[in-house]
């Protein structure tokens, strides 16, 4: 069943403006917005049917008619239902009635804002119930409308499903032998877990298949192979999409069913479009050769994100490969810590002193970068970009790598190089020819038919093991290995693994960066190894930091090739690539909000982060922000990859009015990061509003806890959430991002000698709360300890700064206003490197106008005045006495 939009005033996801009205100075004003809108059930099912019990409006419009706040609080406004029906312009199906629902928002005016035009923001909310009076088959009674383009047509299923362990393959895929053939495929394994889902894998190593979705296609997402190193995400409604593009994994939602479908090309094989709903899988003509067989992995189930892993376990399993259990990948310490990368500061023009100097004017404004990234200008190559020798280019560097370590703040080095060595292979007359074996092949980029030289295979382990060493003994830490698709057609299957084996046997001592390595060669090669160490796998193509839109968009392909990636590759940290903090968007307040978005992704992504600035245009504000400790340079990184929100993967959010959410969460503390972006550039009509919940977040390690508070960095602004389900709503203007930290309450225990009269306090923690992802730095969950005379909370941490304490619950028997005070701590210690200090304490009470409003928020400043490094061990504890509850 389809909920459709018929008709909608205001139009969904814009912004109604309301003209001044100073004719009538020092009188105030009102203000009245009509509000219609007219939705269709359209069915696909034939029983039981769904009605639309009701329709509410979202708006920033005050309760009592106040003029509309910049963002929020929100608040509810139902509509009423008119007796006509409205009129549909392209029913689907006859009979499809539209129900008509109206209402008005009077806004008054104070006098001092009559001079102003006020923003009205309104979205809205469809009702359902079924004849029981219950919900939708999946669960849902409220169906969210926010953008014409991602929700004007609602996909709701009216009945159940056919149940998972009843489920056969046929009921998701059609499979259809090719013209003149018969039907090759056959299901080799099949898994059913419940409730998560059921997963089928499909193979015949020489066969191509077609295939097409038993129950249609209503959204889908994809990721293609751009090219020969990337993949990159497409997403619509429908699966007619241009000829010829390689797909590595599609997921889909049929027409009538809420569940979803992933399709994973396994192996050496692809997945192209035929025609409308119709997919080929074509094994590759080396596919014999690989690892892993060509194979097809199919899974269905609630979550579209969950079910990919769920496909390649099963093929894991098949394959008798180790279980990808999660766990933290293993990082080297270079990767923990701020770094800076060469390439978009100083291109191929690197040299020595340049890069020193780069180094001294960081170190003068106070950034801590303790790691260099010395990217493509440092090697020996000849004017056609082959390489000529092992040893660094001695016009540029004419002391070697090993100076650069003693750079200032430098700990940890890296360097850049190409898989062949360099763009254009090895020199034949240098003297790498001289110590190993080369071999010619074709060069496919560009196709000129130039001969390229590379390391005969059966040499490239020596030649691996000759390179890392000589590098080691220069100072360097870790190596960015490039153009990992090199001459794809070109170099034999079995010399390329060759090749990576070596890597993966020298990054045991020495750390790899992968980087232009998203094809199935590499994917499904020796990095599938869960015993590889130390791996860091660029996850997109190149981040272009001039355009804003290529930026935006490449969060967006960040977060869609994580879920295929991290699913694939668990052991394996993935990066999102440099970024630079003073962005082309960068205005005369030393905002910028793309610089921002990317500061924020980066902080929440788990992988490293590397700065790229144009020389001497840094934000340092933004930068410390990502890092906790002004000395030693440490970043906060989440331990595992962030992953998008679901429902926010098949719309792209650089077209609509649709917020995109990434989340992360740190299973050690049990709070989560959930990310939001607005996508799209800053202009008129860019604004954007949708909901969050605390569910986005813990999905892997759900919180014991039931009541959470969600914190926005940028505002400052708690709200309680009382269920994993209950939407946060957030909005955010074209560009901006925030960052959410959803935060478990943990509830005193009740003193047994006031327990008729103690009423429950809550406390949410909120470690670091001036930095991005500052709960990393939490040990544990904090805990009750019960003392002689008082209740003790006790927080660990790895480093001091400001702590945040959300307290919600009223104490005492006594009315909400006289027991205010009754919240705040006794006491409060703070212990810093085993050092008491005098922690700095801010409380801040408010009215409490909402079930969802904390009703004090304490700041605690646990920073020594005498020491600069705030990476030390740190314990918090406020006391509450039991007297005074």
């Amino acid at each position: 069943m389809q909920i459709r939009v018929a008709r909608c005033c205001p139009p969904l996801g814009t912004t109604t403006v309301l003209a001044d009205t100073a004719d009538r100075p020092g009188a105030g004003g009102s203000g009245m917005l009509a509000l219609d809108v007219a939705v269709a059930l359209e069915a696909h099912w034939t029983a039981p049917p769904l009605r639309v019990r009701s329709v509410c409006a979202w708006t920033n419009v005050g309760p009592d008619g106040s003029s509309p706040a910049a963002h929020g609080p929100w608040r509810q406004v139902e509509l009423g239902r008119a007796a006509a029906p409205a009129a549909v312009l392209s029913p689907s199906a006859p009979g499809d009635a539209a129900l008509l629902f109206t209402g008005r928002l009077d806004i008054a005016r104070p006098p001092s804002q009559t001079t102003e035009p006020l923003e009205v923001q309104v979205t809205f909310f469809v009702v359902l119930e079924d004849d029981a009076g219950g919900g939708a088959a999946d669960g849902r009674t409220t169906v969210w409308l926010g953008s014409p383009d991602t929700n004007a047509v609602v996909l709701v299923a009216s009945r159940p499903a056919p149940a998972l362990a009843a489920l056969r393959l046929p009921d998701v895929l059609a499979m259809h032998p090719l013209a003149g053939g018969s039907l090759p495929a056959a299901v080799v394994a099949e898994r059913c877990i419940l409730p998560a889902g059921r997963a089928w894998l499909v193979a015949d190593p020489a066969v191509p298949l077609r295939f097409s979705p038993s129950g249609g296609v209503a959204r889908y997402l994809a990721l293609d192979r751009a090219s020969d190193s990337w993949i990159e995400p497409a997403v619509g409604t429908h699966m007619l999409r241009p000829r010829g593009l390689r797909t590595q994994m599609l997921v889909w939602q049929p027409r009538a069913d809420p569940r979803f479908v992933a399709c994973v090309a396994v192996g050496g094989a692809c997945m192209s479009l035929a025609w409308l709903d119709n997919v080929v899988f074509t094994p590759a003509p080396d596919a014999a050769a690989m690892p892993v067989p060509p194979m097809l992995a199919v899974a269905v189930g609630d979550d579209p994100v969950h079910i990919v892993r769920l496909a390649l376990d099963l093929m894991r399993e098949f394959m008798c490969m180790p279980a990808a259990v999660p766990r933290p990948p293993p990082s080297h310490p270079a990767f923990d810590h701020l770094g800076w990368c060469t390439w978009i500061t100083l291109r191929e023009t690197l040299s020595h002193h340049v890069v020193r100097a780069e180094l001294k004017a960081f170190e003068l404004l106070g950034v801590p970068i303790r790691t260099l990234l010395v990217d493509d200008g440092w090697q020996d190559i000849d004017a056609e970009k082959r390489l000529k020798s092992m040893a660094p280019s001695s016009a540029r560097f004419p002391d070697g790598l090993a100076p650069l370590k003693t750079a200032p703040g430098i700990a940890f080095l890296g360097v850049w190089r190409t898989l062949a060595g360099h763009w254009r292979g090895i020199d034949p007359a240098g003297s790498i020819a001289a110590e190993f074996p080369l071999m010619p092949i074709q060069a496919s980029d560009p196709p000129d038919g130039r001969t390229e030289y590379v390391v005969r295979d059966g040499s490239a382990a020596a030649f691996e093991r000759a390179y890392a060493q000589k590098l080691a003994r220069s100072g360097v830490d870790f190596v960015k290995v490039d153009n990992q698709a090199y001459a794809h057609d070109a170099l034999p299957l079995n010399a390329l693994h060759e090749q990576q084996r070596a890597l993966v046997d020298v990054s045991r001592s020495m750390p790899i960066l992968w980087c232009m390595s998203l094809t199935p060669r590499v994917l499904f090669g020796p990095l599938m190894d869960t015993r590889v160490e130390n791996a860091v796998l660029r996850c997109s193509y190149d981040n272009e930091v001039a355009a804003a839109a290529s930026g935006s968009w490449h969060i967006f392909a960040s977060a869609c090739n994580s879920i295929f990636l991290q699913a694939l590759l668990p052991h394996v940290v993935l990066d999102w690539d440099m970024f630079c903090t003073v962005t082309p968007d960068h205005d005369t307040h030393g905002a910028s909000r793309l610089a921002q978005m990317h500061a924020i992704a980066r902080a929440i992504s788990g992988g490293p982060v590397l700065i790229s600035d144009d020389r001497g245009r840094h934000c340092v504000g933004l930068i410390n922000k990502l890092v906790v400790d002004p000395v030693q340079g440490r970043v906060l990184r989440c331990a595992r990859p962030a992953l998008p929100v679901a429902r926010h993967i098949f719309a792209d959010p650089t077209k609509t009015d649709s917020i995109f959410a990434v989340a992360n969460e740190h299973v050690h503390n049990g709070i989560g990061l959930i990310a939001i972006f607005n996508c799209r550039n800053q202009g008129p009509e860019t604004w954007a509003m949708d909901w969050v919940c605390v569910r986005d977040c813990l999905t892997l390690f759900p919180s014991a806890a039931l009541v959470h508070v969600v914190r926005s960095f940028q505002s400052g602004r708690c709200t309680i959430a009382h269920s994993a389900s209950e939407p946060i709503f957030v909005s955010l203007d074209g560009a901006e991002s925030d960052m959410l930290v959803v935060s478990p309450v943990v509830m005193m225990p009740t003193h047994k000698s006031r327990r008729a009269q103690i009423k429950p306090i809550g406390i949410a923690c909120f470690p670091l709360y001036d930095k991005y992802n500052g709960p990393q730095v939490l040990e544990s969950p904090p805990v009750w300890i019960p003392t002689d005379n008082a209740w003790c909370l006790e927080l660990r941490s790895c480093a001091a700064g400001l702590f945040g304490f959300a307290l919600i619950g009223e104490p005492g028997p006594a009315s909400p206003g006289s027991n205010r005070s009754r919240l705040r701590p006794a006491h409060i210690e703070c212990i810093v490197a085993g050092v008491a200090i005098h922690a700095i304490v801010d409380v801040a009470s408010r009215d409490v106008d909402s079930a969802r409003d904390p009703a004090l928020w304490l700041s605690v400043d646990a920073r020594s005045a005498t020491q600069r490094e705030t990476l030390q061990p740190t314990l918090v504890r406020l006391f509450w006495l039991f007297d005074a509850l």
